[in-house]
Parts: structure tokens; C-alpha cells; sequence
């Protein structure tokens, strides 16, 4: 598992007590020509009074760090659900990345359905590509 090397045992800790099932930020894909890089994580567990983990902001933060040389050039936040969603998981103690809290970070979502409609589209898609009458 790939984390930035200025984090803490304690640090790294600390970021997994505030995600959903300890799952903290980890690289997924580096491009050695331009220095950026893909993590994977699950969602904060900020809650209803938007509750906020030093060890996580640290990370978040150094991991903006790491594409730029050690300045800050801001990390992107691809949250996959639906705002609305995001925002009603709150009430069950997730929630989502609040910007005010981070450097130079900016949440986007990309309004993704559940599962369960996503398997549906898949199930569509892949019975119409079998369907004799396509071709």
C-alpha cells in the first residue's frame, strides 16, 4: 500500500478511524511523466454536525503535496454518487470531503446511481449487444 511517506503510523491511524470501514486513501495509479496519481478511498464519516479528523486533513493534504514538489497544487475529489445521496448518508455518520477543510481541494460529483441501477444498465446494455436483430 502506497501513502505518503510524511505520514505517521498514528497519522495513518487516525485518517482510517474517520473512513468508512478503515479504507484510507491509497495509490492506485502514478504517471511518472506528468507526477499525477489516482487514490482510492471510502467516505468520511464527518456525520450530520460535519465532524472533521486532523489525521485525514494531514493526509489529503500531503497527498496534494506529492504531484507538486512539496507545494500544495490542490487535489480534485471524484465523489462517484449523487451529491443528494452524499449528503443523506450524512445522517447515517458518512458524508463527503468538505472543501473548507482541506487545501486547495474541490469535490466533484459525478451523480453515479446506486448499484442496483447500474447493474440494470449493465444487464440492458449487455442483452441488447446479444440480441440477433443488432446485427
Amino acid at each position: 500500500m502506497i501513502v505518503p511517506s510524511s505520514m505517521s503510523e498514528e497519522d495513518i491511524k487516525l485518517c482510517g478511524s474517520f473512513r468508512s470501514k478503515k479504507r484510507i486513501p491509497s495509490m492506485t495509479y502514478y504517471h511518472k511523466a506528468t507526477k499525477c496519481s489516482i487514490w482510492r478511498c471510502s467516505q468520511p464519516l464527518s456525520g450530520m454536525f460535519n465532524r472533521i479528523e486532523q489525521g485525514d486533513v494531514k493526509m489529503l493534504n500531503e497527498i496534494a503535496k506529492l504531484a507538486a514538489g512539496g507545494q500544495n497544487a490542490g487535489i480534485t475529489i471524484f465523489d462517484a454518487r449523487p451529491k443528494t445521496s452524499a449528503s443523506g448518508n450524512r445522517v447515517k455518520g458518512g458524508g463527503f470531503e468538505d472543501e473548507r477543510y482541506y487545501e486547495n481541494c474541490n469535490v466533484h460529483f459525478c451523480g453515479i446511481r446506486n448499484i442496483h441501477a447500474v447493474r440494470n444498465s449493465h444487464d440492458a446494455i449487455r442483452l441488447m449487444c446479444a440480441s440477433p436483430d443488432l446485427f
